[in-house]
Formats: C-alpha cells, sequence, structure tokens
C-alpha cells in the first residue's frame, strides 16, 4: 500500500471577463432613473384614471378662462393616461435592459445604446419644441395674474430667450453626454465584458 494519494489531472483554466467599473456605475444609474421613471408614469398613469381629463388646464388657471397653450401643451395636459401610459411602458424596459446590462449581456449592450441614442434625438427633438413650452408657461403665468398686471411683452421676449438658450445649451450637453456613454459601449475594453 502506498502512502501517496494519487495524481489528480489539472484544473481547466476558467477565464474570467474582466470587469471594469464603467459598465456597472452607469447601470446602476441607469436603472435608478428608470425605476424614478417608472414611478413617475404610474402616478401619470393614476392621475389620468381618477382625475377629470382637463385637471392640470383648470389647476393652471382656477379663474376658469381657457389657457391660451400652444397645441403641444393643450395635448400633453389632456392626454396624461397615455402619455403616462407610455413612460411607464419605456422606463419599465429601460429598467429591464439596464439590470442585464449589470448582468453583461451583450444583447443588454446593444439594447442600451439604442436606449441612448434615442435619449439623443430626444433631446434634439424638445430643442424644436422649447418655444412652444416656454411661449406656453408665459401665457399660463399671465392667465394666472390680476388684470392688468400681465408681464410686459420685452421682459417675457427676453425670459423667452434666455429659456431657450440655457434649455438649448442644457440639452446638447445632455445629447453630447449620452453620445459619448453610447460611443463607450461600442469600444472593445467595454465589449470584451460582456458575454456574447
Amino acid at each position: 500500500m502506498s502512502a501517496t494519494p494519487p495524481e489528480l489531472p489539472p484544473l481547466a483554466a476558467t477565464q474570467l471577463r474582466p470587469t471594469g467599473s464603467f459598465v456597472t456605475v452607469i447601470g446602476w444609474i441607469a436603472f435608478a432613473l428608470a425605476l424614478l421613471g417608472a414611478f413617475y408614469g404610474l402616478t401619470q398613469v393614476l392621475g389620468g384614471l381618477f382625475m377629470p381629463k382637463d385637471f392640470y388646464l383648470r389647476m393652471m388657471n382656477p379663474a376658469g378662462q381657457p389657457l391660451s397653450l400652444p397645441p403641444l401643451m393643450q395635448w400633453l395636459y389632456t392626454h396624461t393616461l397615455l402619455v403616462g401610459s407610455i413612460e411607464l411602458v419605456l422606463s419599465s424596459l429601460f429598467a429591464w435592459v439596464s439590470w442585464n446590462l449589470l448582468k453583461r449581456r451583450d444583447w443588454a449592450r446593444i439594447a442600451f445604446i439604442a436606449f441612448l441614442l434615442l435619449g439623443v434625438a430626444w433631446q434634439f427633438g424638445s430643442l424644436w419644441m422649447m418655444r412652444q413650452i416656454v411661449g406656453g408657461t408665459l401665457a399660463a403665468q399671465n392667465a394666472a395674474m390680476p388684470p392688468g398686471q400681465a408681464m410686459p411683452e420685452e421682459f417675457a421676449e427676453t425670459m423667452t430667450n434666455v429659456a431657450m438658450l440655457m434649455g438649448g445649451a442644457v440639452g446638447l450637453l445632455i445629447a453630447a453626454l449620452l453620445g459619448w456613454v453610447a460611443w463607450k459601449f461600442t469600444t472593445r475594453k467595454v465589449r470584451d465584458e460582456f458575454v456574447r
């Protein structure tokens, strides 16, 4: 009887995928934002179900006179159920993609890039809608003022220009950031972290 045990076969070398903190941090931020968006969408859906269709319009002008809002804002304020449902669905889908991004699934990386590029397109689209939104906001403020105390025309024009400039700068900055993150997710170093 021999005192030495038989030799075991060598263990197969397991190659672990390198994981960096970039994907983890972006994934958790995206997941948290998606949950916030889903919660907001849910509150909009509940508001659309239980409140009258023109609730927000009446709330903005308790005096009862109809507001002179741009068509886009009029539509948004009277279709909260539809807008909330779309936000709830898209945010839930984004949360699911973000969760799978954290699990390093390659399809989630591609879907995440698509969401980022959709965000870039949304930022540029919002630049087009901004003049309507700012004009509608100022009109709602004027409607809430007592008669004879409306905002002076020059001040309203200055406010519109400042809001357009600041909103445009922020929109372009967000679009650039989303574009950079989308590009980063196409680099080889990040792609190597994902299971294909």
